[in-house]
């Protein structure tokens, strides 16, 4: 569960900077966040369902922990896109006829449906980066299920806010967690060490 604290909260703080700025990978952070939580929560689900023993700790978490662990569960329960968001965010369309239909017919069809759109590309001159648009566009629609532009704009709007208020949850559950297993463990925990600033950032905080 550390693993998957440390990816929700980087991928995270990537979205609400991207969505302040609004640059152009908002949609793909949305993708990522969305995959990792949903990862996190099965993998959860498997060591709970496997080890009694996580079950005893989880059961020793507070109230609040056991409301927040509902909350992030419900995330994925409530949001039948996000499993076909974590497929398609990690796996490229391609005529696989393992499936069917396949992942190149979901991409026909989305892009049959963007004739709306048109092919851009977005240039951030001070950054020197290219990026395609109508690619980007295509992706999170393939990875909702949608075509047209009215429902994607409304199903970005709501993935952003459930996904925002999981991944939320998630952060504030883990604390929790990690109180519960400290007094699970009787365990102590000592001063902080201290380190050298990284030599291509010494403005990073070393504490």
């Amino acid at each position: 569960m550390g693993m998957a604290r440390n990816d929700i909260d980087f991928a995270l703080r990537d979205v609400l900077q991207a969505g302040q700025t609004g640059t152009q990978d908002f949609k793909y952070r949305i993708r990522l966040l969305s995959s990792h939580l949903l990862e996190a929560i099965s993998a959860l689900r498997r060591y709970r369902e496997n080890f009694e023993e996580v079950r005893k700790l989880l059961n020793r978490t507070s109230p609040e922990a056991k409301q927040l662990l509902k909350l992030v569960i419900r995330t994925a329960q409530d949001a039948a896109p996000i499993e076909s968001m974590r497929h398609a965010t990690f796996h490229y369309p391609a005529p696989d006829p393992a499936y069917n239909p396949s992942s190149d017919a979901a991409l026909r069809d989305v892009l049959a449906a963007m004739d709306d759109f048109g092919v851009h590309v977005y240039v951030t001159h001070a950054k020197n980066q290219v990026s395609m648009t109508f690619a980007d566009e295509a992706a999170f629609r393939l990875a909702c299920g949608l075509h047209r532009p009215r429902e994607a704009l409304d199903e970005l709007t709501t993935t952003s806010e459930r996904t925002r208020d999981g991944a939320l949850a998630f952060h504030k559950w883990f604390e929790y967690l990690m109180v519960a297993y400290i007094d699970y463990r009787g365990l102590t925990i000592g001063d902080p060490v201290p380190v050298e600033p990284h030599p291509q950032n010494p403005k990073r905080d070393a504490s």
